[in-house]
């Protein structure tokens, strides 16, 4: 029992709903044997897909770069089978790009950026923060990212508790 409030408004607890308005980015992420395009509009027919939209949350994750400069076909490059071309950071990042594209209102980033070397981690870090109207919740052992956040909640013998920075 009780309420789910997100920005002092009581969340509507119509399930459906809820989860139409979470994206989650999992420390391990599925990726499609198809083209990066696919992988980051996940689910939505290729003659719908927004490229610019696709661009932006590319940019966002930091792997814009290594798509527009170092893969000959971009966007249409298909990864392989379990993303064989891809390194785990790489892979990371088009999940969080995924995650990015579907534009959720509250996003779960649970130990999303822990294959990324520092400064990859660092600008992706600050692109999220920068992001308006969003509620990010991320799941981190990095202490250097904890003290960057506004409120951190943690785990001390099985209580929930909350630490301001």
């Amino acid at each position: 029992t009780g309420k789910i409030i997100v920005d002092n408004q009581q969340i509507d607890l119509d399930f459906e709903k809820w989860r139409k308005s979470v994206g989650y980015v999992p420390q391990n992420i599925f990726i499609l044997d198809d083209t990066i395009e696919k992988n980051i509009a996940f689910g939505v027919d290729k003659k719908s897909i927004n490229i610019e939209k696709v661009k932006n949350a590319a940019r966002i994750a930091g792997i814009s770069e290594f798509i527009e400069n170092e893969l000959e076909k971009k966007y249409e490059t298909i990864v392989g089978e379990n993303a064989i071309k891809l390194s785990g950071g790489q892979r990371q990042r088009l999940g969080l790009a995924r995650s990015l594209y579907e534009e959720k209102q509250i996003l779960i980033l649970d130990e999303a950026t822990n294959s990324l070397d520092k400064n990859i981690e660092n600008q992706i870090i600050n692109n999220i923060y920068d992001m308006k109207n969003k509620t990010i919740i991320l799941v981190t052992h990095n202490q250097l990212i904890l003290k960057r956040l506004p409120k951190v909640l943690y785990f001390d013998k099985g209580k929930l508790n909350l630490e301001r920075n």
